[in-house]
């Protein structure tokens, strides 16, 4: 009996119980052996059906708990690096390709749109929606709009928005927030504005009525309306910020290169790295789930944070009708 526990203990997991200040903690990590296509894990996203859409340097794959499925009939999002993944309000995948431009996966088929189609750059960092159905595309090379039609370049002050790096929609008042190289801006529907100069702004967040992004090894927060910047987290070790999360309950979760991640940041936090559990500690995404697990994307493998409880956990299988 132990053997055959043993065996699918290495089949289905890899996990790692540690103990820090006498508390135990729960990593299940995951690699190319248990069916990933590459360990540099790129982006990480849950769907509306709780699958994990997987990232990597080497294409994307959907977790259902149990198993990576690949879309092996499809070349472009199934060979080349995945670096960003953003599901729209009609549920279609939307996966942003690495000098490939972005693929729309709506359930049965995939629709592909590149320069070619009118988008500013192949290389697609970031892709967000509004409540009007309209896509935004943010590339190494400026901002494009998708109306469900026609692929437009959206332009600041007439000119380019030069290299963006993230997209948030604030719903509150209904704005395109966009961080890029040259600062923060948000659009409106009809006119782009500049909120700050900070500039190579890598991450954002939205809550309620403000607007979170991370600039070198700061965390600021801004009103909407305004252009007042609040410090909210600043890193003790210089060019280790990679992210943050921030949750429901306003808890800050940073990941980091090299120093793994950090809950409940600026309180009674926490560091988590592989003297912990964790696969590596250059953290390239990180994502909380709706059943209150941590997943973090690393440069060499995909680990699942499951808190401090002694048990094995997963995303349980679904049983929707996918095409791979």
């Amino acid at each position: 009996m132990r053997y055959f526990l043993f065996l699918i203990f290495i089949l289905f997991t890899i996990c790692f119980h540690s103990e820090v200040n006498g508390q135990r903690y729960n990593f299940t990590n995951y690699t190319i052996t248990n069916g990933l296509p590459g360990n540099n894990i790129l982006s990480i996203s849950q769907d509306k059906n709780a699958l994990l859409w997987v990232g990597t340097s080497n294409g994307v794959v959907v977790f259902d708990g149990l198993h990576f499925n690949k879309f092996t009939g499809e070349p472009v999002i199934s060979n080349n690096p995945v670096n960003t993944i953003y599901q729209d309000s009609k549920g279609n995948v939307w996966l942003g390709i690495n000098r490939k431009g972005v693929c729309k996966y709506d359930g049965t088929n995939f629709i592909y749109f590149n320069i070619d189609n009118g988008l500013v750059s192949d290389d697609v960092n970031c892709i967000s929606g509004d409540n009007n159905g309209n896509i935004f595309i943010g590339t190494q090379s400026g901002l494009s709009k998708y109306d469900g039609k026609n692929i437009s370049t959206l332009l600041f002050e007439n000119n380019s928005l030069g290299a963006i790096n993230d997209l948030c929609y604030r719903f509150t008042d209904n704005k395109l927030i966009i961080g890029g190289n040259d600062g923060l801006f948000s659009f409106d529907g009809n006119a782009i504005n500049k909120t700050s100069d900070t500039p190579n702004i890598k991450h954002l967040s939205i809550k309620d009525d403000i607007t979170y992004f991370s600039a070198g090894d700061s965390i600021f927060s801004n009103q909407s309306n305004t252009t007042n910047l609040y410090y909210v987290y600043k890193s003790d070790v210089p060019s280790k910020l990679s992210g943050f999360n921030i949750d429901d309950n306003g808890k800050l979760t940073i990941y980091t290169k090299g120093n793994g991640f950090i809950t409940n940041a600026n309180e009674s936090s926490q560091n988590y790295t592989t003297a912990q559990g964790l696969i590596f500690n250059d953290i390239n995404d990180l994502l909380s789930d709706r059943e209150g697990n941590i997943w973090i994307a690393t440069q060499n493998g995909l680990s699942k944070f499951s808190g401090k409880k002694y048990c094995a956990s997963a995303l349980m299988k679904k049983s929707f009708l996918i095409k791979y």
